[in-house]
């Protein structure tokens, strides 16, 4: 076997590097900020919405840590509307589609937040009943 990189490579006998310590550290340095609420834990601005006969909610606009999954949403709304844990909560997401209950709040923030005045929410409509299929 010929010792050329494309030989190397086919071969999969890559030569072995270190780490790269600015890398390390920068992994590093973001893992702490974030555990301890550090300048990364940003937060999510959501505004709820009712839909049919649903009850209405005194306070529409919360704030909650972009890395939650989106059933602590629907728990906590269940929780302020009064809501049983058995009985049924839909949410939908811009009234277009209901997200997986383990889907991170910043990523649904950051793919389907609408600007609104000089703010992006993430706009969260909620039914007692199915309202959009």
């Amino acid at each position: 076997m010929a010792g050329t990189p494309l030989d190397l490579l086919v071969f999969g006998q890559l030569p072995q590097t270190g780490p790269d310590e600015a890398a390390l550290t920068a992994l590093k340095t973001h893992v702490a900020e974030a555990s301890t609420g550090g300048a990364s834990a940003l937060r999510v601005v959501m505004r709820f919405m009712p839909v049919g006969n649903t009850s209405v909610l005194k306070q529409n606009l919360f704030r909650l840590a972009a890395t939650l999954p989106f059933q602590s949403v629907i728990s906590n709304l269940k929780k302020k509307l009064g809501i049983k844990v058995g009985d049924p909560l839909f949410t939908y997401i811009n009234s277009t589609f209901a997200p997986a209950p383990d889907e991170v709040l910043g990523n649904l923030y950051s793919s389907f937040g609408t600007q609104i005045g000089g703010r992006r929410e993430l706009i969260i409509h909620y039914s007692s009943t199915p309202a959009w299929g």
